[in-house]
């Protein structure tokens, strides 16, 4: 209603319009075209075969659409809706380049002069798992327990060259914007819905316990017309501080101020946090369930209030 074009493309099959009924708002969320000649592609034949999977309907993990997929149909998308960028446009991609299992586009040649000796494909879902833990628990496929130390550095090595891969996709659509003499006027947020344990704590991958390799993650904000560069916030905060400060930044009122978050404009122009936010140990422990007494009543109504807008509690 304000005027701008939304485009949604997301690699992962749990956000999609079919899935999440919220993402039908966008004026276009091609999602059917990231598929068309997928299977036609040599690197996916061979990841396919590596993998095993003979469904591909039934596997798609095994064929998360890459990067360059992704922001190849968001160019082709931007110039074919809007192709002089007549109205200001708001882009959601959800990359999967860096989940498990770890496999590095083809295209992809930095290796950080370090070369593990495994031979393990990084298919941690379907590796065999021995039957039971000395103690008699039986393994979970993420843990790292039982995994050499150079099946773990392989997969640590493989995690970081995903991260450089996708880092070179969001830099070439980044040149994209620049040729269309958009790259000053558009604000990039770089953020992830979790982190990843690679091997703290006797784990690889997610939802295990709320640990910080899981519940820390990214959050860069860069425009150079808008954001101050190399600035940092002391505060705490969270994936619901987004919404408010793409409304601050483009100047138009929340109409979900209601709900909890805070633009991290307004954030970064007080004062650092005091002590008590940043740094403290019992009151990290306390946010993680360790010592639950040491919450305090704010801090709980807080949580309880952005599990609301999640849609968890009534």
């Amino acid at each position: 209603s304000a005027g701008y074009f939304t485009l949604g493309i997301s690699a992962n099959h749990l956000v999609s319009p079919q899935t999440m009924p919220a993402y039908k708002g966008f004026d276009a969320y091609p999602e059917e075209k990231l598929s068309e000649g997928l299977f036609d592609d040599p690197w996916i034949k061979k990841r396919l075969k590596a993998f095993k999977v003979a469904d591909t309907r039934a596997n798609r993990q095994a064929v998360y659409f890459t990067a360059d997929r992704v922001f190849n149909l968001a160019q082709e998308s931007l110039q074919a809706e809007n192709p002089e960028f007549e109205q200001p446009f708001f882009l959601f991609v959800n990359l999967m380049d860096c989940h498990d299992p770890y496999l590095v586009h083809s295209d992809y040649i930095e290796d950080f002069g370090f070369k593990p000796n495994s031979d393990f494909n990084g298919d941690l879902r379907n590796r065999s798992i021995p039957a039971s833990k000395p103690t008699g628990e039986t393994f979970r496929w993420t843990d790292s327990l039982d995994l050499d130390p150079q099946t773990v550095d392989l997969l640590r090595w493989n995690y970081d060259r995903c991260l450089g891969y996708a880092d070179q996709q969001i830099g070439a659509f980044r040149g994209f914007l620049a040729t269309m003499g958009q790259v000053e006027n558009t604000v990039f947020i770089i953020t992830a819905d979790h982190g990843e344990q690679l091997g703290e704590h006797g784990f690889f991958t997610h939802s295990q316990n709320p640990t910080e390799q899981q519940t820390h993650i990214p959050l860069v904000v860069s425009g150079p017309q808008f954001v101050q560069s190399g600035h940092r916030i002391a505060e705490r905060v969270s994936l619901v501080d987004i919404r408010p400060s793409v409304f601050d930044l483009i100047g138009i009122d929340d109409p979900f101020e209601h709900h909890s978050g805070s633009s991290l404009f307004k954030l970064g122009a007080r004062q650092k946090a005091s002590g008590s936010m940043v740094g403290n140990r019992d009151r990290e422990d306390a946010l993680l369930g360790k010592s639950r007494d040491k919450v305090t009543d704010k801090e709980l109504a807080l949580m309880e209030a952005r599990l609301r807008d999640l849609g968890y509690m009534d």
